[in-house]
This record gives structure tokens, C-alpha cells and sequence, in this order.
């Protein structure tokens, strides 16, 4: 069995640290690179909260602009049991790395960048809530980059990622209370990306995610969070019974409408992400990007999700050892349960059946914008 090493730590996810690892290959050429979310199985919870993140990226497998899971590991490190995540590793870093690197460099993000990237996260939402998954913690850290070339042009695909927070909406949810800084809500979301239902009832469907998939967008196209707060107290007041203000620089209208539809304040009214998807300023600035670099950016699809999976043949995986070292790969960690549960699992997706998303009501009536940093009363 080829063996792996883990050779920097890249940060830290809901459960775990997350590393840079590669196969010990001896040829440059047959090197290989992925990420890995360990924790010590000594931690039950969390390692139970790991494995329920893994089962719902095996099901999310094939789905685009989503980090791809390849499976996951048992191995003995410096003498304790690890339970290893196998995933996906993004070289260009998130879209809080791009986001802090260009604003602090006194650059912005083109609109139509911000349109061309907004499709990508409005392509991946729709594939997991098209599978009765809601994401809950969307915010730019938990979106990765992934350089890559398109028509002979460099870009970035953005992929969605840490799903430790996610729900299926097939399940009952629970309420449970959290403390955001001494704060008390009902939030599982970063509270800056928070929607107020999610705040004040726990509430956490798919318009969850298109609340903070508009804060996301302003934070591209001004550099700063949706909100401008003093602390969480204020921000959640902020969320509850403020309004949100759109960006002055928004070249037309278009943009103002389309964040409208992302900020209604029942969750019911915001705008599925295919619908956003072919909102105006979605289609007009992907259109316009196109004219210019002759590359049809609708078009624009992520391919890597189809890759071979570089720990085995099938999908999904379930391996013993892969960091472990000498007489330490003697030791069984997986059962032959384990086994029988990974087949069943397989057996299930193979037949799984996507949720079907409700019509979304188009009679509402939202205000229209009336100056320059317009106010989303929502």
C-alpha cells in the first residue's frame, strides 16, 4: 500500500486541523497532492461530528464548484489513534485570502468578476439543495480556490467546503442555543453571514444560505462585511431589525435587485440559486466578459470533480494506515463492520433520490431602491 505524509498544517475547520499532504512518491512527476482533516479519535464527538461532515460529502460526490471528499483513514500517529478525512486540496487558498489580499493592495474586484464567481457559489448551492443538503455556514473562508484554465485563460474555480455545520433537510432540526462571543442565539452560521431566522428561531433551510450567500457578494465587491458593527449584541440587532446597504459602486441597477432578492426577511420570498442564476446581473456581466475575452464564461464548468480518486478505484475509500509509520501499519483499526457499513453506504447513494425544491412565490413585492447606497429594509 502507498504511503502518505503529511507535510504542513493549512488551518482548521469545525472539527479538526486540516494539513497538506502527499504520496512518498521518489518521481516528481507521479506526486500527488491532497488535504486532510484529522482529528484524535480520543474526541467521540467530534469525531463522530467529522464522520456525519464525510457521509454528506459522499453524497454530494459529482456535485460541482463542491470540494470532493475521496474518503477517509484510520491511522496511528505519534502513538494515537487519527481519524484522517480525505479531500480536495486547493492551491489558490479561499476567497477570504482573495478577498483581504486585493482590497489591502488598494485594488476591487471587477463586477464582473464578482458576477463570474457568484455563479460559481450560486452553481454549487444549487447542487446540494438540489440533494436536500443546506450548507449553514457559508462565509468566504469555507469557499476554496482552485486556479485553473479556461479557453487559454488563467482563472479561479471557487468550490464550496466545510460542510461540519450542514444539515439534511430530510431531518428534524434541533434547536440548540450557541454563544457568539457572549452573545446568545440560535445560529449555526458565522454570525456575520447569519440570517435572522436562523438567529432568532434556529432556523436553518435554503434561503439560510442565500442570506449568506448575499453577504458574501457585498464582501466582494467592497472588501468589508455586510454589516458595520460595534459588537455582536449590535450585530445581531443589526440582523434582526436593521437593514443592509448596498454598495454604491454597482454599476446599475441590476446589481441592487439582485442582492434584493438574496435579502427578503422571509426566508420563503429570497430567490433560489437557480433562479439567481439567471438573474440580469449574472447573465448580462458573464455576457459582457465573454465578448471580451472570447472565452463563453456561462459555460464555465467544474471539471475537476471528475478526477480519479488518487487513494483508490471507487469513489469513496475507507483506509487503515496511509500515515502511519513501521510496525505502527501492524496494528487493525477498521473492523470488518466498517467494511459492511462503507457498502451499505455506497448502496444508498447509488439510489439516492434529490429533494425536490419548492416553487418560489414571484407575487412578492419588494421596495425599490431610492439613492446612492441604497438600504435593503428587509
Amino acid at each position: 500500500m502507498e504511503s502518505w505524509q503529511k507535510i504542513k498544517k493549512l488551518g482548521q475547520g469545525s472539527f479538526g486541523l486540516v494539513f497538506l499532504a502527499t504520496n512518498k512518491s521518489s518521481s516528481s512527476s507521479s506526486k500527488r497532492f491532497v488535504a486532510v482533516k484529522s482529528i484524535d479519535c480520543s474526541a467521540q464527538f467530534a469525531v463522530a461530528s467529522l464522520r456525519e461532515e464525510a457521509r454528506i460529502l459522499g453524497q454530494l460526490i459529482g456535485t460541482p464548484n463542491v470540494v470532493q471528499c475521496y474518503g477517509e483513514d484510520f491511522s496511528i500517529e505519534n502513538g494515537r489513534k487519527i481519524y484522517n478525512l480525505l479531500l480536495d486540496y486547493a492551491p489558490g487558498g479561499s476567497l477570504h485570502d482573495l478577498i483581504c489580499n486585493t482590497y489591502s493592495g488598494g485594488k476591487t474586484l471587477p463586477e464582473p468578476l464578482v458576477a463570474l464567481y457568484s455563479s460559481m457559489l450560486l452553481k454549487a448551492l444549487a447542487g446540494i439543495h438540489s440533494k436536500g443538503i443546506v450548507h449553514c455556514d457559508l462565509k468566504p473562508e469555507n469557499v476554496l480556490i482552485f486556479p485553473t484554465l479556461c479557453g487559454g485563460r488563467h482563472i479561479n474555480m471557487l468550490k464550496l467546503a466545510d460542510f461540519g455545520s450542514a444539515r439534511r433537510l430530510s431531518e428534524e432540526e434541533q434547536l440548540v442555543e450557541t454563544d457568539s462571543g457572549g452573545t446568545k442565539t440560535y445560529t449555526k452560521t458565522t454570525l456575520p453571514y447569519a440570517s435572522p431566522e436562523s438567529v432568532s428561531s434556529g432556523v436553518h433551510g435554503t434561503g439560510t444560505d442565500i442570506w449568506s450567500f448575499g453577504c458574501i457578494v457585498i464582501e466582494m465587491i467592497t472588501g468589508q462585511r455586510a454589516y458595520n458593527y460595534r459588537d455582536n449584541d449590535d450585530l445581531v440587532h443589526q440582523i434582526l431589525h436593521g437593514c443592509i446597504f448596498v454598495p454604491g459602486r454597482l454599476s446599475n441597477m441590476d446589481g441592487v435587485d439582485f442582492l434584493m432578492r438574496c435579502f427578503d426577511r422571509d426566508p420563503k420570498y429570497r430567490w433560489s440559486a437557480l433562479k439567481l442564476l439567471n438573474h440580469p446581473f449574472i447573465v448580462n456581466n458573464l455576457k459582457m466578459m465573454s465578448q471580451i475575452h472570447g472565452v463563453d464564461y456561462s459555460k464555465i464548468e467544474d471539471t475537476n470533480y471528475s478526477q480519479k480518486n488518487p487513494f483508490g478505484r471507487l469513489d469513496w475509500v475507507t483506509k487503515q494506515h496511509l500515515f502511519s509509520k513501521g510496525q505502527q501499519q501492524q496494528q487493525p483499526l477498521v473492523h470488518h463492520h466498517h467494511h459492511q457499513e462503507e457498502a451499505r453506504r455506497q448502496k444508498r447513494l447509488q439510489f439516492h433520490q434529490p429533494y425536490v425544491r419548492l416553487p418560489v412565490q414571484n407575487s412578492h413585492q419588494l421596495p425599490g431602491p431610492t439613492a446612492l447606497n441604497h438600504c435593503l429594509r428587509v
